[in-house]
């Protein structure tokens, strides 16, 4: 694989990040019991990672209103396939109405379980990114409603 080296302004860090970002859905499909294919995917995107945080995350004075918004959703929609991973308690409740989470997941651990899925796959990069994302959104007076995804937005 080709590495790729970020500068300031001249778009590589773009190129970092939307590589991550596939490494990142790729990961996401991959089988739960086909470790290499994890291995090598983890091991790029733990290298993508490195190169990103070398450059702040805080560079919009080149990019569009558009680009921004798309990666505001891209983030978001990244963020929902890591929740879909998740357990939910409620879906794990048993024709009587009794809920076997608990039998599952003693102890709270379910709660752990859930946080440990979302780290894996980078959700606390991704959260902190978004809110820098939704931040810019804001400073620029664009508000977006995550809840309308077909809706177009503009400022």
């Amino acid at each position: 694989m080709v590495a790729l080296r970020m500068r300031t302004g001249d778009g590589h860090e773009d190129e970092v990040r939307s590589r991550l970002a596939e490494i990142t859905e790729q990961l996401i499909g991959v089988a739960d019991d086909d470790f290499a294919t994890k291995f090598r995917l983890q091991s790029e995107q733990d290298r993508l990672r490195e190169q990103a945080r070398s450059v702040p995350y805080d560079r919009f004075a080149h990019r569009s209103d558009e680009a921004v918004i798309e990666e505001a959703r891209s983030l978001e929609a990244r963020m929902r396939g890591l929740r879909a991973k998740t357990v939910n308690r409620a879906t794990m409740a048993s024709a009587d109405g009794n809920s076997m989470a608990s039998d599952a997941f003693p102890g709270g651990s379910l709660a752990s379980l859930n946080a440990a899925v979302v780290s894996a796959g980078g959700g606390v990069e991704i959260s902190e990114r978004l809110a820098l994302v939704m931040q810019e959104l804001e400073r620029r007076g664009i508000d977006i409603d995550s809840r309308q995804p077909d809706v177009k937005y503009g400022g």
